[in-house]
């Protein structure tokens, strides 16, 4: 009953042994979906497709778009109140229009990057050898909230690098900037994301602590994600979103000599995906043989027990109310690994344990075989997201308002499947079922974003299995759940 995709990787090398530890289990059933086509899509939250059609007052300009200087968008005017939070870094700088022949060029365009590696390219359009040329390595997490009309929005800065690159007269300007392993707010530098000189952007540079969320820098660098508008339940009246965009921006400027400073006149900005940090293969390898036993108490009362032949109908109907009829009790056990990568396959053990009867009764029938029917596996995303809102006291205080932390959590499914294996008995030897085992291979898809957390928001995974089992002609189901945490896999896009 196995579904054949590739294993998670056997060792090949063991150098840069990366101490980076799992996440934890999350306080609650720890979701989104994972890295969106960042390169087709404007940076930032655009609370103007919410699901229900309406749009609400903090959307997002479209004019320019191709600028590196749009992240994030900046919010338009709307009838719909807004948090009145103290702005960090509000002082806009003039930013220069996007110029058709200055370009980056990444050496390896549709890799998949991880902290640690290297981004590395060159520069093309640059004019004189007076120029000077700084490309700069950002990233931010932005989250918003949603409800009865109002929306709360967050701007994170997660990493900002700036490297200055010389070019010469005769050669192309190269680059490289090495991704960082952990987050630090940037305290300086973010004007520059301002993309016009007459409007403003709020940056959120401290966070409270809070359970399953970081307020501090030094944490690892979460991944790329969006999670696209999600409603927090069938009934509720609130919608979330949320995303991680990580950007190489270059930004060409030319010596003014009357000022004798330097003027920005012409940008240029590519999005990349960030994974997470890939463990090294010894490390993963052992990881993924680490298990966790999850185990569900069943019974089955039936006079099919008793009886050498299977009951007839009329036996079956009454057998669906008799109280009397003997119960076989019994263990089902689900032998699981804590943690899996995109795209491999993780392999799940069933097997059975016999359990004593209750005091007072014995088993006066042999023990049955168990047949496993069907097993479904559902693999839920627990997205975990906070925005700042006006606390209490923020009504009647003008000047640097305190602020609450508003947190909610958004669920979705990113994987069902139902296997029906064939001819699954387990034949009781030495009144027992030991040494028998059924292994099911569940593919894990290969779109999971990892499992992380930052200053506004978390992602997490549980694996929920229903094993449909028949005893003596008795249907009964067992349901068990585990913590998954997703890990980034191998590179199958660096050469």
């Amino acid at each position: 009953m196995s579904i054949r995709r590739k294993e998670l990787p056997l060792p090949h090398r063991e150098d840069e042994q990366v101490k980076l530890e799992l996440l934890a289990s999350f306080p609650h059933p720890p979701i989104p979906r994972l890295l969106a086509p960042l390169q087709s899509q404007q940076p930032g939250i655009n609370p103007d497709v919410w699901k229900d059609g309406s749009t609400g007052h903090s959307v997002y300009n479209d004019i320019d778009s191709d600028s590196l200087y749009e992240d994030p968008g900046p919010p338009l005017s709307s009838p719909y109140s807004r948090r009145d939070t103290p702005p960090v870094h509000v002082h806009p700088v003039s930013s220069p229009q996007p110029h058709p022949e200055f370009q980056i060029v990444f050496d390896h365009p549709s890799r998949l990057y991880a902290p640690g590696d290297t981004i590395s390219g060159y520069i093309i359009g640059h004019s004189t050898a007076e120029d000077e040329i700084q490309v700069i390595f950002t990233g931010y997490a932005t989250t918003s909230l949603r409800d009865s009309g109002t929306i709360h929005t967050d701007h994170t800065s997660l990493v900002h690098q700036v490297k200055n690159v010389l070019p010469g007269s005769e050669t192309i300007p190269r680059f490289e900037i090495k991704i960082p392993f952990a987050c630090k707010i940037a305290t300086s530098g973010l004007d520059d994301l301002t993309p016009r000189d007459d409007l403003k952007i709020r940056w959120t540079d401290t966070w409270p602590p809070e359970d399953t969320f970081e307020n501090e820098d030094g944490h690892p660098l979460p991944p790329s994600m969006h999670m696209v508008p999600r409603k927090l339940s069938t009934l509720s009246g609130v919608f979330g979103e949320a995303s991680i965009v990580y950007s190489v921006i270059a930004v060409r400027s030319a010596l003014d000599t009357k000022s004798n400073k330097l003027i920005p006149n012409a940008t240029c900005r590519l999005p990349l995906t960030v994974t997470t940090l890939r463990f090294p293969a010894l490390r993963m390898y052992h990881l993924a043989r680490e298990t966790c036993t999850l185990s569900c108490n069943l019974s089955a009362q039936t006079a099919a027990l008793s009886k050498e032949r299977k009951l007839r109908l009329r036996e079956q109907l009454r057998d669906a109310f008799n109280t009397s009829a003997p119960t076989f009790y019994f263990k089902a056990k689900v032998t699981v690994s804590k943690i899996g990568a995109p795209g491999a396959d993780m392999k799940a053990r069933v097997d059975f344990e016999v359990l004593p009867p209750p005091a007072g009764h014995l088993y006066n029938f042999p023990l049955p075989d168990i047949a496993i029917n069907s097993m479904t596996f559902r693999i839920r995303s627990y997205t975990g997201i906070r925005v700042l809102v006006p606390s209490a006291q923020s009504q009647s205080t003008v000047e640097s308002p305190p602020t609450a932390s508003r947190k909610e959590t958004f669920k979705h499914t990113e994987f069902h499947q139902t296997q029906t294996p064939n001819d699954v008995v387990f034949k009781p030897r030495d009144g027992g079922y030991e040494g028998q085992v059924c292994v099911a291979t569940i593919p894990l898809p290969g779109d999971l974003t990892p499992s992380f957390k930052t200053y506004n928001a978390w992602q997490g995974y549980r694996l929920e299995y229903v094993i449909r089992i028949q005893v003596a002609g008795k249907q009964v189901e067992a349901k068990v759940a585990s913590d998954l945490n997703i890990v980034a896999g191998e590179d199958a896009t660096k050469a």
